[in-house]
């Protein structure tokens, strides 16, 4: 799975997105009191890291390349706005359903990737769709 794709900039694009979200979830378990939501949002900080990993791999990207091109300041100023549980609930669920919606915008071209970087993006859409499921349950 480490072919190189450099050019394709929504790979690199879903190495940013991937950024973004681990660190909206990561800030909101920081800011949660509910047990229950902090391991919900700790899990898919998780996961994001490990879909971050595995796109700087496919792409052969340092990681340190995708913190440095994060634009995580206003989802943050969001994340903090909201400190209620439900309100932040709310925002976290809508900002999983924009995550999905990016993925789904850059595996527009997925028939111009080698095979096995479609399947791992096709892999962490699907797994995206089931976290947003799971929020809505939460």
């Amino acid at each position: 799975m480490n072919q190189s794709v450099n050019s394709n900039s929504n790979l690199q694009y879903l190495v940013s997105v991937n950024y973004l979200r681990m660190m909206t979830f990561e800030q909101a378990a920081f800011n949660s009191n509910d047990e229950h939501l902090r391991q919900a949002y700790t899990e898919r900080a998780d996961a994001s890291e490990s879909y971050l990993k595995e796109l700087c791999a496919a792409i052969n990207m340092d990681e340190s390349e995708a913190i440095n091109n994060n634009l995580c300041n206003d989802t943050f100023k969001n994340i903090n706005a909201n400190k209620t549980p439900g309100s932040m609930l709310r925002f976290i669920t809508s900002f999983e359903k924009t995550v999905a919606v990016w993925y789904k915008r850059a595996a527009a071209d997925v028939s111009s990737w080698p095979a096995g970087i479609a399947e791992m993006v096709s892999r962490q859409y699907k797994a995206l769709n089931t976290s947003t499921l799971e929020l809505k349950s939460l």
